[in-house]
């Protein structure tokens, strides 16, 4: 009916006219579908001495191969530190992965991951630092790649046990406790939060009570899923094992994991705050002090003259201190080479404080003002470069130091050749250094805060 309406209208004139048809819209080209980008192809391997670095889809790789080891060391490192976490996650990327490597996997259960560790002589830990975190392996050479595989199934497939973690919270709350009953510990925690106020590494990689009670399974499984990135990590390998074979096993293992993104950014400096003096009232039966400097970077000229220099501060404070007045039983001076913000500092013990700081600190302003006689300063690098290369005599020292240096300075050649970097250090280099630096210290001190000069700590 609809229709025979429309026709009639139509046929009498009536109704709108049709009007003209509108010509067709051009067809846009179909645009090409993008070409995949080939993510960039590994460096080729290259072996220096007993050393070879490779890469393995991302993955930094460096083994030192030393022939006819019975043992094999194997850290895997994931980078990122304090820039993993904030305050209230602090603690956690410890505990997640130490839950990952004592709770067993989805491949072995607690139990029997225990046990077939045991079966093989191997151990497997996790470490969490604030640069830095680690699984670190120890194997019998020929169980080396059985003992990779168990580290790699801590990463990849950990069963995180709530029980597990429960543990693992418990044993970071009773360190937590014990730290603040420990004098020293808690001078070493005080003089942490006072030096790095409002820097990232004011958080320490233990956490605190408050952040570790507070932390949830979701919260560690998400965390451990974020290291699982191939451009946080860096694997070290030391012993008898063929580098072929590492990059291999390493591609095979980690091959199918997310390239990532993640990219070192260098933390911010430490603030300067010269001459400051933090005091924590304290019945004690001794005064606990320590003065803090910042410490020349990793690749800087004054690093080995500073690391130098502090060895020979310390032989000098303990004798002056210690042996000549007894005025207190381990006087130190160091520097924390092993952080991405070294810094140097003096510790003592001392009931006469005034007395002991005016010892330490003219002895400090003689390494700034009188040049080390020679003879010292070859005694002070001999002990140096003795104790150095002792700790580095087994396959666990010789790691960390190559890791230490790539993840820290950059670059693993920066602590080859050790001794003679150390022997190449003079006496106007250091006291170039002491100059500019080893002034005005930041120091703080548990105790008496009455038995303190005041004022000769910040003038210093």
């Amino acid at each position: 009916m609809r229709y025979l309406l429309l026709v009639t209208l139509l046929a009498c004139g009536g109704g709108p006219k049709p009007s003209a048809m509108p010509a067709p819209a051009p067809v846009e080209p179909t645009p090409a579908p993008p070409v995949p980008v080939a993510p960039p192809a590994d460096p080729p391997a290259k072996t220096e001495g007993a050393i070879t670095e490779a890469w393995a889809h991302g993955i930094h790789i460096l083994v030192k191969r030393t022939p006819h080891a019975e043992s094999t060391v194997t850290n895997l490192y994931l980078r990122g530190g304090v820039r993993n976490w904030t305050a209230s996650t602090a603690g956690g990327e410890g505990i997640a992965l130490r839950t990952a490597v004592h709770g067993g996997t989805t491949k072995w259960p607690k139990d029997a991951f225990t046990q077939r560790l045991s079966d093989l002589g191997s151990t497997l830990e996790a470490a969490s630092g604030e640069d830095d975190s680690a699984l670190e392996s120890w194997s019998l050479t020929p169980a080396w790649d059985q003992t990779f595989e168990m580290l790699v199934s801590a990463l990849l497939q950990p069963a995180l046990p709530a029980e597990q973690i429960e543990i693992e919270r418990q044993r970071v709350l009773a360190q937590l406790a014990d730290e603040q009953a420990n004098p020293d510990a808690l001078l070493g925690l005080r003089e942490h939060a006072v030096v790095f106020a409002g820097n990232p590494y004011a958080n320490r990689a233990i956490g605190t009570k408050g952040s570790v009670a507070s932390l949830t399974a979701e919260q560690l499984s998400a965390h451990l899923a974020k290291l699982r990135d191939r451009s946080r990590m860096l694997l070290v390998v030391v012993g008898d094992v063929d580098p072929a074979h590492v990059i291999e096993a390493t591609t095979a293992a980690f091959g199918g994991l997310p390239a990532g993104s993640y990219r070192e950014e260098p933390l911010p400096p430490i603030a300067d705050r010269r001459g400051a003096v933090t005091a924590y009232e304290q019945q004690l039966p001794t005064n606990y002090i320590t003065a803090t400097a910042i410490g020349p970077a990793w690749g800087s000229p004054e690093f080995f003259p500073a690391w130098v220099g502090m060895s020979a501060l310390y032989e000098r404070l303990f004798e002056e201190v210690r042996t000549k007045r007894n005025l207190s039983y381990a006087p130190a001076g160091y520097m924390t080479a092993m952080s991405q913000l070294p810094r140097v500092s003096l510790y003592v013990t001392a009931v006469d404080p005034i007395a002991t700081m005016t010892v330490m600190l003219d002895e400090a302003k003689k390494l700034r003002d009188v040049a080390i006689p020679a003879d010292e300063l070859e005694r002070a690098k001999s002990t140096f470069v003795t104790g150095t290369m002792m700790a580095a005599e087994d396959g666990a020292g010789q790691a960390r130091m190559l890791a230490n240096a790539q993840l820290l300075g950059g670059d693993w050649h920066l602590l080859q050749d050790l001794p003679a970097k150390i022997h190449a250090v003079t006496s106007a280099q250091i006291q170039a250094w002491a100059k500019s630096h080893l002034t005005r210290l930041q120091t703080v001190v548990i105790g008496d805060p009455t038995k303190l000069d005041r004022k000769a700590l910040e003038a210093f």
